[in-house]
């Protein structure tokens, strides 16, 4: 009676592992809703294991797993996620191998006891343990395996792959003799799955070091750039205050001879006009920070040149309470998205309204944009929608991007749709 319990709770524990460790690989987060669907799934996949195995054994039943679970997994984290299917097959493929480190060590306490009781008993605290392991490294991790091109997944995914066709052929399929205990033989892939996990952490350090250096790259370029242009722009400044300077007193003596001719209407033209010029020779600066000047002025120039009306409000610090490097990607990434947005929203229609302000040594950031079609919403952020820009390079994962840069400093992302607006919240 109590192997039978320890077993159905071992397959309950299995069968979770596998579901979440999925979903964190593709980072979803583990919101109540979307635990909720896990659990359901989870729930339904359980229900037909059970019918299979009752209806024709324990062996068929681990045959036809990958049909009764594998499979319907990543068509379900495809469909309610809205992730690729290559990245749910992948992540699927890598929770199997994981469960690896539990099969093993349960395998080691069977060989040690000679007790089932045991081995399930070590299976589920293992499996459980891994499994709390697991979700705060991938969460750590964030969803760079997101971004990956097919090329890549396809390295990433080549070695759970072959692990798991050799599994099932070897150990499901059919039962190679070997010379030794099961516990030996099954001690390589414990080894390769570790190697693995090991690899794929590692790769992640690495990768976040270069991602931030080429952050740190791509900013001051763009702060190079824009240096040159204000500095173009102050020079335009004094050469249009010369202009003013010199035909300030043609336009003074032009509004007296209007006031002495009794003309208020014509002279208060004549002064707007004035005004108007001197307008003209300002530099705007939108706030204390430079980074934040640089961001804003960036892509309110090509907001101007593709026919959208830009507005933007700034009021932060010279110094801001988080990495200016961050704000600058957030910030970049953000309006890039709502400038592009809003361009294809019709001729007359394009508009971007940034807000930027400090609140307890937070800053909080609201970009608004019109559209042209409304972005579909999932998880609190728009589906992706891959494209390629001139330079072959793919796009569409920027929001993901911004919402785990966000949360990596201790702040969150809110997308949302209000009428003709598509909105973006965050707090860093």
């Amino acid at each position: 009676m109590l192997e039978t319990i320890l077993w159905i709770v071992h397959n309950a524990t299995t069968l979770l592992f596998g579901v979440l460790v999925s979903a964190a690989v593709l980072d979803v987060r583990m919101e109540r809703a979307n635990v909720l669907w896990l659990l359901g799934f989870s729930a339904v996949s359980g229900a037909a294991f059970a019918l299979v195995n009752a209806w024709a054994g324990e062996l068929v039943a681990r045959q036809l797993y990958p049909l009764v679970v594998h499979a319907p997994l990543a068509v379900f984290l495809a469909w309610r996620f809205r992730r690729r299917v290559s990245l749910c097959v992948f992540a699927v493929l890598v929770a199997y191998l994981c469960c690896q480190v539990s099969n093993w060590v349960g395998l080691l306490s069977l060989w040690a006891s000679g007790s089932m009781c045991v081995y399930y008993g070590v299976r589920v605290v293992v499996t459980v343990t891994v499994l709390v392991v697991l979700l705060r490294t991938l969460a750590s991790m964030g969803g760079w395996i997101l971004e990956k091109s097919g090329a890549s997944l396809a390295l990433f995914a080549m070695l759970p792959a072959v692990y798991y066709v050799f599994d099932y052929v070897t150990n499901v399929y059919a039962s190679l003799p070997n010379s030794g205990p099961k516990v030996v033989s099954e001690f390589t892939a414990f080894v390769l799955c570790l190697f693995y996990l090991v690899f794929l952490f590692s790769y992640f350090k690495q990768y976040e070091e270069r991602s931030a250096a080429e952050k740190l790259n791509w900013m001051l370029e763009t702060e190079l750039a824009q240096a040159s242009r204000e500095v173009e722009a102050q020079r335009r400044s004094v050469r249009e205050i010369r202009v003013l300077r010199h035909d300030m007193r043609h336009y003074l003596q032009g509004i007296s001879l209007l006031v002495g001719q009794g003309d208020e209407k014509g002279a208060q033209e004549r002064i707007a006009e004035v005004i108007g010029f001197i307008d003209q020779t300002v530099v705007r600066h939108w706030s204390a920070n430079d980074v934040v000047n640089m961001a804003l002025s960036t892509w309110s120039e090509r907001a101007e040149a593709t026919g959208v009306r830009f507005e933007a409000e700034a009021t932060v610090p010279r110094e801001l309470p988080v990495p200016e490097a961050d704000v600058f990607a957030i910030m970049s990434n953000a309006l890039e998205n709502a400038v592009r947005a809003a361009s294809e929203a019709g001729e007359g229609n394009g508009v971007v309204e940034v807000s930027l302000r400090e609140s307890g040594e937070r800053l909080l950031l609201s970009v608004g944009n019109t559209f042209g079609e409304a972005p579909e919403l999932v998880d609190g952020v728009p589906v992706p929608a891959r494209r390629v820009d001139d330079a072959g390079v793919e796009h569409g994962l920027g929001v993901q991007s911004m919402r785990r840069a966000a949360e990596r400093l201790g702040g969150n992302l809110l997308c949302s749709v209000e009428d003709s607006y598509f909105w973006l919240r965050v707090v860093l």
